[in-house]
């Protein structure tokens, strides 16, 4: 089956919920669409503050910015003949093959093809094996146009933002008091 076919399918299947006259949010209609033909590609890119490589840039690199981890939640035994299976969070490890960036006409969507990265035996200990998770960094690299120089101190995120329903609508709250205003008329 290719892939377009399953989108035939998806696109249908939205197409009959929309006739029935049920909702279906913007994204998922643009998303059972498929995505456009071209795909842009990249050897590195930057999502919320960290920068991702391809294991192809690393290998030219002192500093390899190119693992990733997922935690999933999913079912573990410790054996096949296992009657009690555990279901609980693991880590999976890969290294990123490519990234590519995906147009859906009004939005774009970032991709990491990934390979699996098996644990590795220590050859003093065949009873062990381990992947070795890097220290966090504390820091933001620089970015292209940054003008603060070699490097952003990172600061926590805002853990509490004010709600709308906070907000007195009979107050002028943005309003100074220690001087006379200018009226700009448009």
């Amino acid at each position: 089956m290719n892939s377009g076919y399953k989108f035939n399918i998806i696109d249908h299947s939205v197409m009959c919920e929309l006739q029935e006259g049920k909702i279906v949010s913007n994204t998922i209609q643009w998303l059972a669409h498929g995505p456009n033909c071209g795909v842009m590609t990249y050897e590195g890119y930057m999502v919320n503050g960290c920068s991702y490589h391809t294991k192809s840039r690393d290998d030219d690199r002192t500093v390899q910015n190119s693992g990733t981890m997922l935690v999933a939640t999913t079912m573990q035994v410790s054996s096949a003949k296992d009657k009690n299976p555990v279901i609980g969070d693991m880590s999976f490890y890969g290294i990123i093959e490519d990234i590519w960036e995906v147009s859906y006409n009004t939005f774009n969507t970032v991709l990491f093809k990934c390979k699996c990265v098996e644990n590795k035996t220590d050859p003093v200990d065949l009873r062990w094996s381990v992947v070795l998770m890097p220290p966090q960094k504390d820091i933001l690299y620089k970015c292209a146009n940054d003008e603060l120089g070699d490097m952003l101190s990172h600061y926590p995120p805002v853990s509490k933002w004010n709600s709308t329903s906070d907000i007195d609508e009979n107050g002028d709250t943005y309003t100074r008091v220690d001087c006379e205003g200018t009226w700009v008329t448009t």
